[in-house]
């Protein structure tokens, strides 16, 4: 009887260790926005990556994050302009230059958005951004997915499937 009970608990500590199934993590203020995470991931605390930040979210190892700032479209002069001005904000807070690259088109649960991918340098070490400009119904936005260059490889479609899994839920 010994001998099952321990491995019916060496099972579920196995099954209990596993990877948990992909889950959703929606904004807090407007509570509207969201994106599927895989498991290991978890809703990070309010603000704790961005003070401007509607949604954000980050892997448990601490090596991949992604947020969402989004902006009510009455404030913009039209997609182009909001995307604009966010490509300026992006240069100065990054010190890169995205006018020299050519954004990649994507489409967003439906919602037109540009995609740019680059390398950055922060603090010592370089860091891999995904940053989608996107148009949803009632807002304009900039998606951040990123991590460390050295875990590039492992997390850009993990990083990319969060991104093409954002929604804004309208009625």
């Amino acid at each position: 009887m010994k001998k099952y009970l321990v491995l019916f608990l060496s099972l579920f500590l196995l099954v209990g260790c596993g990877t948990a199934s992909p889950h959703t993590v929606t904004s807090v203020d407007p509570n509207i926005f969201e994106v599927t995470v895989p498991g290991s991931w978890v809703q990070a605390d309010r603000h704790s990556l961005n003070e401007n930040a509607n949604l954000e979210a980050l892997d448990a190892n601490q090596d991949a994050y992604f947020m969402a700032i989004m902006e009510d479209k009455a404030n913009f002069n039209g997609f182009d302009g909001y995307k604009q001005a966010a490509v300026t904000v992006i240069n100065q807070s990054y010190n890169v230059d995205l006018n020299t690259l050519t954004p990649e088109e994507v489409t967003i649960n439906g919602n037109p958005a540009y995609l740019y991918t680059f390398d950055v340098p922060f603090e010592g070490i370089v860091v891999y951004m995904q940053v989608y400009i996107i148009q949803t119904e009632n807002y304009f936005g900039t998606l951040y997915a990123w991590t460390v260059e050295a875990n590039k490889d492992a997390q850009t479609s993990i990083l990319r499937d969060i991104a093409l899994s954002f929604i804004e839920k309208t009625n």
